[in-house]
């Protein structure tokens, strides 16, 4: 009597790997990218936090909206250096970081998600986190596309 697997025993095993690799891979994928939301949402209440800070420091009433250089952002929505993990599209970091502040008493932080290779932002637009602040109250607002 040989003793050992036959063919179609080898056959069946690799074929139920095959059909839990191909389940388990895209729930990764998405768990991976979920994980990386988590850096924008740090970055983002750190820049919330900035933005409350500064708005109280120089009282709005009338004055101009917050600004890259208000929170110490350059133009490319790079965090200063050592201020927070980076945070441009031209570190080794998965977002980039924009302000928009249409009035003094509001303002709008996004985190946009860089493409694969981590240089350029992704300019579909589809993927990103955001945060609506109320400077007067301190209240904010998430908003998110899938994944995170």
């Amino acid at each position: 009597m040989k003793k050992g697997f036959t063919l179609l025993e080898l056959m069946i095993v690799v074929v139920i790997i095959g059909i839990l690799a191909s389940v388990a891979i895209p729930s990764y994928s998405s768990l991976v990218e979920r994980g990386r939301g988590a850096e924008a949402r740090q970055v983002l209440s750190y820049l919330r936090a900035r933005a409350i800070e500064f708005y109280n420091e120089n009282p709005a009433g009338g004055g101009t909206a917050i600004s890259n250089a208000d929170l110490r952002l350059d133009q490319n929505g790079a965090i200063a250096e050592g201020e927070v993990p980076g945070a441009s599209c031209q570190t080794s970091h998965y977002f980039r970081y924009t302000i928009n502040s249409s009035d003094a008493n509001s303002i709008v932080l996004r985190a946009i998600r860089c493409t694969a290779d981590g240089k350029f932002p992704d300019t579909t637009g589809n993927k990103f986190i955001q945060i609506n602040i109320n400077l007067v109250s301190g209240g904010a607002g998430w908003t998110t596309s899938a994944p995170y």
